[in-house]
Order: structure tokens, then C-alpha cells, then sequence
């Protein structure tokens, strides 16, 4: 799993900051949409700070080098439908 990643987690440990804050900033400074989710207020609030740091230019290429062209969310269409009955106080 990415979070386990050894570069992930190198860069984490030099920020003070969680894997996945780091990824969540690689993801905003590399200009791409993120749309985080989580139920836990502490991981909520964790999303936020992403804004609080900023990624060096040898931090983002060693991020970039991970693609290993592999996928990390897997559902399918049919798994995804579950999403439809969701309701925020759920």
C-alpha cells in the first residue's frame, strides 16, 4: 500500500507529517483534483494542513518516480453503487 512506502514515508518523517498528508500535498501541487474523504474528525483536520506545507522540487520528482503504473483504488462499478444510499450521518 502506498501509505507503507518507503519514499512516502522518508518525505513524511522529514515534514513531521503523515503519508498520507504528503500524498494529499503531492497530489494539490502537482495541480491535480483531490478529493479526500474520511469520518475520522482528526484525518479531516489532517486534510486541511496539506495548504500549511509545501513539497521541494526533489520531494515531488522522487514522488513521481514511484508510478509503477499500478492502480490503488480497484472497485468496480458494481462495488462503487453502495455510494448511492450513502447519507452524511451515516
Amino acid at each position: 500500500m502506498l501509505f507503507a512506502d518507503g519514499v512516502i514515508n522518508e518525505i513524511a518523517g522529514r515534514y513531521g507529517k503523515t503519508p498520507a498528508e504528503v500524498i494529499l500535498r503531492w497530489h494539490v501541487q502537482e495541480g491535480f483534483s483531490t478529493i479526500p474523504g474520511s469520518r475520522n474528525e482528526a484525518h479531516i483536520r489532517q486534510n486541511i494542513t496539506v495548504l500549511n506545507f509545501t513539497l521541494s522540487d526533489a520531494d515531488m520528482e522522487m514522488i513521481r518516480g514511484l508510478d509503477g503504473e499500478k492502480r490503488f483504488y480497484t472497485g468496480t462499478f458494481e462495488s462503487s453503487q453502495r455510494f448511492l444510499e450513502w447519507k452524511p450521518e451515516d
